[in-house]
């Protein structure tokens, strides 16, 4: 089977990458220059080019790809409408199969849950621009369909986990590069409520299978599923969980949702509990992520062990956020976004689906 793959040097890219080439599918990967990884070996070919840039996409594509067909497109790095309209113009007659990976946050966590795939969406507002984005990148493909000579599949993904991927899935600590340094130092977790949310996670390796699996499903076309794990967790369990792998001991202060609703620091959408079922993808494909928690944060944590033990160069702020939570001080909520601003203006971009 010819694939391409929008991705492959990120956490999510990679492992569909690696899936495709055990499958013995020919694979052509595209990403754009933030990936973590270089393309695996067996790649047939691999483009670094700017998804935003209309010219530039075409001019990848030109001459190597005008006669070139493909039995399946996956798209796991797909950030605006935009670049899923220049994939359209690119791919159109030249597949008739897609999967697009997108996020399971654009999900109201007030309903009853776990959330089906019609479960009530959160405003956009509340979810800011990336989870706007991801759901009107949705409407953009399974608003063509069957219309359309491309047939979709819409995979919402929750907390992933996987090689390359940096590990934390609720304030204070998502995808918090100096997480293992502030255990291994003996420092104290700051969550949110104490960790006392409800999440599930998914392994890279099973979202991999899973998009080759429900591509050839009958079933799945023009279709949305959730893909996680369905065991359910607390965030407390799964720092905890970090800290055992560690050989340490968690401490945890909470941190009140009020004052980092008031603040500008952000992830709020991942303070709540927020709990997928997955019956559909599992009746439609036969798809089960089963990788457990433990299995799946060891893999991650792996690669993370190589790091030096780091500062934090917030460590001043987020001791007096401790200290100020201790005493609930009403200036929290300010403290905690004046560190937003020192972390921003510190901050690496880094994307992990691809």
């Amino acid at each position: 089977m010819r694939v391409l793959l929008l991705g492959g040097t990120g956490v999510l890219g990679r492992a569909i990458a690696i899936e495709a080439l055990k499958r013995g599918h020919e694979l052509v990967t595209l990403a754009d220059h933030s990936g973590i990884f270089p393309p695996p070996a067996g790649v047939v070919r691999h483009l670094t080019v700017d998804r935003e840039d209309d010219g530039a996409m075409r001019a990848a594509f030109a001459g190597w790809a005008e006669n070139v067909t493909w039995d399946l497109v996956v798209d796991a790095i797909c950030y605006s409408v935009k670049q899923a309209a220049i994939l359209n113009s690119l791919i159109t007659g030249r597949t008739k199969r897609l999967v697009v990976i997108t996020s399971s946050i654009v999900y109201s966590a007030h309903q009853l849950q776990p959330i089906e795939e019609n479960g009530r969406l959160e405003a956009p507002e509340a979810f800011g621009e990336y989870g706007a984005a991801k759901l009107a990148i949705e409407e953009f493909w399974l608003g063509r369909y069957p219309e359309s000579d491309i047939a979709p599949t819409v995979v919402r993904l929750p907390h992933v986990l996987g090689c390359g991927a940096e590990l934390g899935a609720v304030p204070l600590h998502n995808r918090d590069a100096f997480l293992v340094s502030r255990l291994r130092q003996g420092k104290s977790l700051l969550l949110v409520d104490g960790g006392r949310q409800l999440l599930q996670v998914v392994f890279s390796e099973d979202v991999a299978s899973a998009v080759f699996d429900v591509a050839s499903a009958p079933r799945t076309l023009g279709e949305l599923y959730n893909c996680c794990n369905p065991d359910i967790v607390t965030a407390h369990a799964y720092y905890s969980e970090i800290a055992r792998l560690l050989g340490t001991n968690l401490k945890v202060v909470g941190i009140e949702y009020e004052a980092i609703a008031k603040s500008s620091w952000g992830w709020l959408p991942t303070a709540h509990s927020r709990i997928l079922s997955v019956n559909k993808m599992r009746e439609h494909a036969g798809v089960s992520c089963r990788t457990p928690l433990a299995v799946a944060l060891e893999r991650t944590l792996r690669p993370l062990l190589q790091r030096e033990c780091a500062l934090d160069p917030l460590q001043n702020q987020l001791e007096n956020i401790e200290r100020l939570a201790a005493t609930g001080r009403e200036d929290l909520a300010a403290a905690l976004s004046h560190a937003s601003h020192l972390r921003s203006r510190t901050a690496v971009d880094r994307r992990m689906n691809g």
